[in-house]
């Protein structure tokens, strides 16, 4: 399997609140055969968004790890409700970082399966047999318009409120994850993408796909990156690419 990441403050912003983390392997010490993903979109201010996704990559890795490799199916439970008490836990010690939050999507892999957990609206894709399908789901007020036929997709992605989120690591006492109840298959020559709305927003999935297919991930990060730049990158861009071996 390889990996490549990239994540870029963009064209507007000053300082970059995404924070990204590859494991790999997950437990050096124990020698799991794993690797863990990780992508956090920080949101509170220029300090508050900062800190609040590096704690959630942190928090998340730790719990994982810390696993043994025993019970991936419920790691990432565990992991993502630690993450939202520390994120928590620090917000009220420190004025300055009152409010503050994050969103956040981690994929576990470990041989042939693979789990993720979810939150906010940065994103988990996989793309197989040359097709690219958004495994994640937007917790955001569009998503929600759009489940209760309030609007249509394609309104969707022009709304004024699109980035809206309704959940978020930091935001309630018991945050209300995506979590994969069974572990998802992983084939010969699938790829994973995890991306913070950064990309997802100025770039479509059309143009998502057919970057990963044309090129090595590293090549896809920084192709993917530039494009959204170009359009403005009005917002900070990160993004994971795992790419599983053809055989």
């Amino acid at each position: 399997m390889k990996f490549a990441f990239l994540t870029d403050k963009g064209c507007v912003r000053e300082n970059n609140e995404d924070h990204v983390g590859v494991f790999v392997p997950l437990d050096e010490e124990k020698h799991v055969e794993s690797a863990l993903l990780i992508v956090a979109d920080g949101m509170g201010g220029h300090q508050g968004g900062e800190v609040a996704s590096q704690l959630a990559v942190e928090v998340i890795r730790q719990t994982c790890a810390e696993s043994g490799g025993s019970s991936y199916g419920d790691c990432l439970g565990r992991a993502f409700v630690a993450a939202n008490r520390v994120i928590l836990q620090r917000a009220g010690e420190s004025p300055s970082l009152l409010g503050m939050g994050s969103t956040a999507t981690a994929l576990l892999l470990s041989g042939q399966d693979a789990w993720f957990a979810h939150i906010g609206d940065s994103r988990l894709y996989r793309l197989r047999e040359d097709v690219l399908t958004q495994l994640s789901e937007d917790h955001s007020l569009v998503a929600e318009m759009v489940k209760a036929g309030l609007m249509t997709p394609e309104q969707a992605v022009r709304h004024p409120s699109r980035n809206i989120i309704t959940r978020a690591l930091g935001s309630d006492v018991e945050p209300v994850a995506q979590l994969t109840g069974q572990p998802i298959d992983v084939q010969p020559g699938d790829r994973f993408l995890l991306c913070s709305d950064g990309l997802h927003d100025l770039v479509s999935d059309v143009e998502m796909q057919a970057a990963i297919l044309g090129s090595s991930p590293d090549a896809a990060c920084h192709a993917l990156v530039e494009l959204a730049k170009e359009r403005g990158g009005k917002d900070n861009i990160s993004l994971i690419i795992a790419a599983v071996s053809e055989t």
